[in-house]
């Protein structure tokens, strides 16, 4: 049963963010943006083969 009007926890839809809350927003959506254009010329780079693999069927 909801009583209108609690705050339930440090989760609260209720109330709108502070600056703070949305300058730290913002600097971690700049900060993944900027980690995604670093991380993007190595996205056709072939990774090494690992010939780890172990069978689990049995051979005949």
């Amino acid at each position: 049963m909801a009583v209108e009007g609690a705050s339930h926890g440090m989760f609260s839809d209720a109330e709108p963010a502070t600056a703070a809350e949305r300058r730290a927003a913002v600097v971690i959506v700049l900060a993944s943006a900027a980690l995604f254009l670093v991380c993007l010329p190595f996205a056709k780079l072939k990774l090494a083969v690992v010939p780890a693999f172990i069978r689990l069927t049995r051979r005949r």
